[in-house]
């Protein structure tokens, strides 16, 4: 029995593992292996090379293909000639370092064990899950990108983080940074909107090469946009403005604080006025009206009831 029988005999609702038998390069190889005594080492190969290759899957699919080829080493352990066979775990799977950091990020949006991260996740120990968290408290790279968060008591973030990695060609940085920018421009000094964009941006574009920067910069200057270049760093010590998005994104209901001493408490709601006009805090209040203030005005947003 080759490898590709054994996956379509014994594990049918494989989805991952069944396309890649369809895939013409993994496929034939597949075809060609046989289940016992198997080759380890050209099975992992084979994996490698379709996981990483542009046919392999993408996102929580990719997390799915290296479960499932856990699964596989596991029940073809079982076979008689294959006694002694290694697992197939995170150390020595297609996944890499930075990108297992990814994954247990992700997978730590919401409160999770380690145990659960070891077991369920990234099928390796507690103690390695202990030491890529106690990494990321100290701070990573992953790519041209630092992160540095740390884990609450029940193993979930203060603010999730989530690294984005696009491979874009300079047409698509161009197309990107021109929204960024021209909706940055759009809004007023103080708009916390304005000022994640320009974080944003400036983020984006420390990372160009200098080719790139010679090509877009003079454009960009031509519209009136300029960057404030910001390494690409996260950390859990929030901005006031972050604080103020995250209580928007929420819906939660809000105590706002305008510079001359008043207090109003509703829910940030979209701004009234024209969409040529520059647009305030607007603030949906019990009874259905709306207080509209600029930005310059707002001292502090806060959880309605949240102590000072």
């Amino acid at each position: 029995m080759t490898v590709s029988e054994f996956i379509r005999q014994h594990m049918p609702d494989a989805t991952q593992l069944e396309r890649m038998l369809w895939d013409e390069n993994a496929g034939r190889s597949l075809s060609r292996l046989d289940a016992a005594p198997v080759n380890s080492s050209e099975l992992r190969q084979v994996i490698r090379r379709y996981a990483n290759g542009p046919q392999g899957p993408f996102g929580t699919e990719r997390l799915d293909l290296f479960h499932e080829t856990h699964e596989l080493f596991e029940m073809l352990a079982k076979e008689a000639g294959n006694e002694g066979l290694t697992p197939y775990d995170l150390k020595n799977s297609f996944i890499g370092n930075e990108e297992a950091d990814l994954i247990m990020l992700a997978a730590s949006h919401e409160s999770v064990s380690q145990e659960y991260l070891a077991g369920n996740v990234l099928c390796c120990s507690v103690n390695a899950i202990g030491e890529r968290r106690t990494r990321l408290k100290d701070g990573v790279r992953i790519g041209n990108m630092c992160v540095q968060t740390d884990f609450g008591y029940h193993g979930e973030f203060k603010s999730s983080v989530h690294p984005i990695c696009l491979p874009l060609n300079l047409s698509d940085v161009y197309v990107l940074l021109d929204a960024l920018k021209s909706y940055e421009a759009a809004r007023e000094a103080k708009d916390p909107h304005r000022l994640l964009c320009e974080r944003i941006s400036g983020m984006i574009h420390v990372q160009l090469s200098d080719y790139a920067k010679g090509i877009l910069d003079s454009r960009f200057e031509r519209k009136g946009h300029y960057f404030t270049d910001e390494n690409p760093v996260y950390k859990d010590d929030q901005k006031s403005h972050w604080r103020w998005i995250m209580l928007e994104k929420s819906g939660a209901k809000v105590e706002v604080e305008l510079i001359d001493g008043s207090v109003s408490v509703g829910m940030i709601a979209h701004s009234p006025g024209k969409r040529e006009e520059l647009p305030g805090l607007a603030l949906k209040l019990d009874d259905g009206s709306v207080l509209s203030a600029p930005w310059v005005d707002v001292v502090d947003i806060r959880q309605a009831g949240e102590r000072r």
